[in-house]
């Protein structure tokens, strides 16, 4: 009984699109526990020869594998032969319209359109097992003609190939061409992996070598007697430097007067002090310069 009330293949839907697939597989669980002639309809001149805990059997299995609105519409049938002859009159006729479908894909199947021969086998085999169903076989020539004559255009030389070696049955070109397959991916895997010597070659210990970055040569120096004393005042990182006398002398000596500055002075502390005095004399000598001349101007 537990082995009844677990489904043991997708029930039928309400629309009946499943309806082949569906009926196919009641078929084959009544056959292998040899009560599939429930569901054979006795005549009156050959009555069924079901004991009735074998239709309770197969009725309990039909109806266990249907959606519950159709459970709802044949609530009434007590016979397994009679519910499975409502169920094929109803929905058997869905074959005429599953079979256009399957005609118009098989027309369309291309093996070009598909990234791998697994894809393009199952794709055809389902296409195949659908026009089976509907009552329309397909041989393997069929299938062979199918596969070859859809190659893309840049692989007309392996379909000319394989037109030469003569298969006669599908699955042993579809075995040829998956070892094929299998070919083509080891090397390109290869060839990823280490290119021709014309290419970049990558060294095993590239990592180990630093990048320097280019050294620049500092600037020399200028002495005091350069052309642009500007850029002899230039400060340091941060601090302003002390100026030199020939860049002080101008900005301190009157127009008409000259003073004598020695301009071999160092940046020592010592000199700075010496020039900080000096440049302290000159101002509080040429403040009353500074004044006779605004007077006059006055």
């Amino acid at each position: 009984m537990t082995g009844i009330v677990s489904r043991e293949f997708p029930e039928l839907s309400q629309d009946g699109l499943n309806y082949l697939t569906w009926a196919s597989d009641v078929e084959i669980v009544l056959e292998g526990r040899c009560i599939k002639d429930a569901l054979i309809a006795g005549t009156p001149t050959a009555p069924s020869k079901t004991i009735p805990a074998d239709n309770a059997k197969a009725l309990h299995l039909l109806r266990h594998h249907m959606c519950e609105t159709l459970k709802n519409e044949y609530m009434a049938e007590r016979s397994a032969s009679a519910l499975w002859t409502a169920l094929n009159k109803r929905f058997s006729r869905l074959k005429y319209t599953i079979q256009p479908q399957a005609e118009a894909d098989w027309i369309r199947l291309r093996f070009a359109d598909f990234k791998t021969v697994g894809e393009y086998n199952s794709r055809l085999h389902r296409i195949c097992t659908i026009l089976q169903l509907c009552g329309t076989s397909t041989t393997d020539q069929q299938k062979l003609d199918k596969t070859l004559s859809t190659f893309h255009p840049d692989n007309i030389q392996s379909s000319r190939n394989f037109r030469q070696e003569g298969f006669t049955e599908y699955a042993a070109l579809i075995d040829a061409l998956q070892v094929a397959e299998a070919q083509d991916n080891v090397l390109k895997k290869n060839f990823s992996a280490q290119p021709f010597a014309g290419g970049p070659s990558h060294e095993a210990n590239a990592g180990a070598y630093k990048v320097r970055k280019p050294i620049h040569k500092k600037r020399s120096k200028k002495g005091p007697n350069s052309s642009n004393p500007a850029k002899q005042r230039k400060a340091g990182k941060g601090r302003r430097g002390p100026r030199t006398a020939s860049a002080v002398a101008p900005r301190l000596t009157s127009p008409g007067s000259v003073w004598p500055l020695n301009t071999s002075w160092t940046r020592s502390r010592p000199t700075r002090r010496r020039e900080r005095r000096i440049l302290s004399r000159l101002r509080h000598h040429w403040r009353p310069e500074r004044r006779l001349c605004r007077t006059s101007r006055t």
